[in-house]
């Protein structure tokens, strides 16, 4: 049989999942903000952007596949 792939492709592209969910998050979201490293601290991540240093719980990566290996 077919196997299930870890990937899958939106109809509308992904750029309208991440404008719907950066809408969702109002200003809890930051877009189009270069990511220098992400690191954990306990049971959460350390994000560092620009000058911003931000602690959270979940990070959403949305950049091209080829970025992301």
């Amino acid at each position: 049989g077919s196997k299930a792939s870890a990937f899958l492709a939106l109809r509308t592209g992904v750029g309208s999942f991440v404008d719907r969910l950066a809408a969702a998050l109002g200003d809890r979201a930051r877009t189009s903000s270069p990511v220098r490293s992400i690191d954990r601290r306990g049971d959460r991540l350390v994000v560092r952007a620009g000058d911003a240093e931000i602690v959270c719980d979940h990070v959403v990566l949305a950049l091209p596949p080829r970025q992301l290996a």
